[in-house]
């Protein structure tokens, strides 16, 4: 190497550069024992501090950097290696840019004559909110105090859903139990796009939405009602002192790439789809009060098309609860996992997708425009995506007991499975979190009842709490000690006077496995009556039906303490097991699959029908005497 007039000799040393999340990169940089430079940059603190008051956040060290001593260089081929780097433009220079800090690196004279880009004036957003047009307040309300169309059996499985659900029947229960091993030509070929179009990059998945072409072009702007209910909800929240609270949620977005700000010309929000959103608030223990935003996709005036109709929402390629809730019965130990924010580990890829999950802001009195790269959780497509990229990604593995563990064994975002063999399940587990880490996906709230496999967890960070007794399993309750099951237990509310409020009671004790049958149809069989008496939804009942109700309400809340053993069959156990052990059940679909073994017919397992019940029960006794 010729360096000025002299030359140099450099000795090439094979180096490991760790990268982080315990990955390393072999790198070659080359050394020179009588190499004396200096990293020098004129004026380059003017050049850090203009950076600074535009807002940039410099990477540490990097304003130190000047006049330090330069021992190696390092070629251009580590910069692929380093997660989450991108190029981007700051002040018109280039720039790379990690997930919290940049690293300037154009030329000099550019920096120093660039001129910040004027920031465009926000509007001030009381100005905005009384320029506005009028709107229907059944809009408003219906995003802020919204009505449950249909009771959420599924609620479990979504309770930090970032989007309203009960409003409108998808993800319902009917839907869960399609059977997935059939699909149509149309599905076919949605799916061959959808798949073509998915990119892993910078360690995250990025798909295109499908969408119905029909359907979009009616999705509405829904940027009045959206700055209406943006109105409301602060006002409310700032009454209350919590805006400060509810705003710090949307402050750790950007840093973890979930939404990003941008910005609309006032009078362009029409080009755009807004979800409007409200606070939930929940109050914990000690007095700590969690708030959270949940997003309206249901929101349509008259003669409009929601979002959530205007995208695909792909075949159901979840496993059925129902065979995972049997499945988690057998075998000695079990593992059992969840997947931190899943959803929000998927990115949108087009910026027209982005264009369509928007959302108005009140920042210190102005106000902002946001929009998501991300799948919202709940999204009525969300569970279809998730499914696929699960079982896209170990395509590229080997069919082993991990791939199949991550293809067939989640429910949602939930990871359950068993097996007799302690050291085959912490290989499963190990391979399992090392294959979801390079799709993004995090592995936590981990449990078992095998103490060895404990011990892996906790070495990794991955156990749940360790000061907690349960861990919500699939809806019930679980005691990785005692290896026992629980119902998740819930006030039940014996002043309820009404078919619609009783039903609401009945319904919100989540027994998929009708473990406490014997107590819940007899709910159930009130509801009957009460259907066969011909009360209104909202009519007062009679005392006779009161005083039954208030029974058994006493009885369902005494229930929660009861525990069922988990595993009731062992690898080498006869089915006969089983059947003898599930016979009561409160659906005959249920116990026909039982005794002719249709699961595939008969999947809807969790819907409770009570006439259906009676029925088959009589028919057993027939067949039993």
């Amino acid at each position: 190497m010729v360096v000025g007039t002299n030359s140099l000799k450099l000795r090439e040393l094979e180096v490991s550069l760790k990268l982080g999340h315990q990955r390393s990169f072999p790198l070659s940089v080359l050394f020179a024992d009588e190499l004396r430079l200096k990293f020098q940059v004129e004026k380059s603190d003017e050049i850090t501090s203009k950076l600074t008051k535009e807002g940039f956040r410099l990477c540490p060290g990097y304003a130190e950097l000047n006049g330090s001593a330069i021992h190696g260089i390092i070629g251009l081929n580590l910069i692929p290696q380093i997660d989450n780097l991108r190029l981007i433009k700051c002040l018109g220079c280039s720039a790379w840019k990690l997930p919290k800090y940049i690293i300037p690196f154009d030329e000099r004279s550019k920096f120093l004559n660039s001129s910040a880009k004027v920031k465009e004036e926000l509007p001030a957003f009381d100005q905005v909110i009384k320029a506005l047009p009028t709107c229907h307040s059944y809009l408003i309300d219906s995003v802020l105090n919204p009505v449950a169309t249909y009771e959420d059996v599924l609620q479990p499985f979504f309770d930090d859903s970032a989007v309203e659900r009960r409003v409108e029947r998808f993800l319902s229960l009917d839907s869960i139990s399609i059977d997935t091993t059939k699909s149509c030509p149309l599905d076919e070929d949605k799916i061959n796009a959808f798949k073509e179009a998915i990119v892993l990059r910078d360690g995250k998945y990025y798909v295109d939405l499908l969408l119905d072409p029909e359907n979009l072009p009616k999705v509405e702007s829904n940027n009045v009602p959206s700055l209406r209910i943006m109105h409301r909800v602060a006002q409310s929240l700032e009454g209350k002192g919590l805006y400060d609270d509810y705003m710090q949620v949307f402050k750790e977005y950007p840093d973890c790439r979930i939404i990003e700000s941008f910005s609309v010309p006032h009078g362009k929000y029409d080009n755009y789809i807004w979800i409007p959103h409200r606070s939930v608030i929940k109050e914990g223990q000690g007095m700590t009060t969690k708030i959270r935003p949940i997003f309206n996709c249901s929101l349509k005036s008259k003669g409009g098309t929601l979002i959530n109709d205007a995208v695909y929402l792909g075949i159901n390629l979840t496993a059925q609860l129902l065979d995972i809730l049997l499945a988690i019965r057998k075998e000695e130990y079990v593992l059992l996992g969840d997947l931190c924010k899943a959803f929000l580990q998927m990115q949108l890829k087009s910026i027209q997708d982005k264009n369509r999950f928007c959302f108005f802001l009140k920042v210190d009195g102005k106000l902002c425009t946001y929009r998501f790269n991300t799948i919202i959780f709940g999204f009525n497509a969300s569970l279809f995506i998730l499914s696929f990229i699960l079982k896209y990604h170990v395509e590229k593995y080997e069919g082993d007991l991990a791939s199949y563990t991550i293809s067939k064994n989640f429910y949602v975002d939930n990871l359950v499975t068993t097996s007799s063999d302690s050291d085959s399940l912490i290989s499963v587990y190990s391979n399992v979190r090392d294959r979801l880490k390079e799709a993004g996906f995090e592995l936590q709230s981990c449990n078992s009842n095998c103490t060895s496999l404990q011990r892996k967890m906790i070495e990794n960070g991955t156990i749940t709490s360790p000061s907690a007794t349960y861990k919500k399993v699939l809806g019930y309750q679980y005691s990785p000690q005692r290896d026992s099951f629980k119902i998740a237990p819930t006030v039940i509310d014996d002043s309820a006077n009404t078919k619609r409020g009783i039903l609401s009671q009945v319904l919100s004790v989540y027994d998929p496995l009708s473990l406490l049958l014997s107590v819940t149809v007899q709910g159930k069989i009130i509801i009957s009556q009460l259907w066969k008496n011909n009360f209104s939804w909202d009519q007062q009942i009679s005392e006779e039906f009161i005083t039954s109700w208030q029974a058994n309400a006493k009885e369902l809340n005494s229930i929660w303490d009861f525990e069922f053993l988990r595993c009731i069959l062992l690898e080498d156990s006869p089915i006969e097991i089983i059947k003898s052990f599930f016979l009561v059940s409160d659906a005959q679909v249920a116990l026909s699959w039982l005794l002719n073994g249709k699961a595939s017919k008969n999947s809807i397992f969790v819907e409770n029908r009570v006439s259906d019940t009676n029925k088959a029960i009589r028919r057993l006794a027939l067949n039993v005497g």
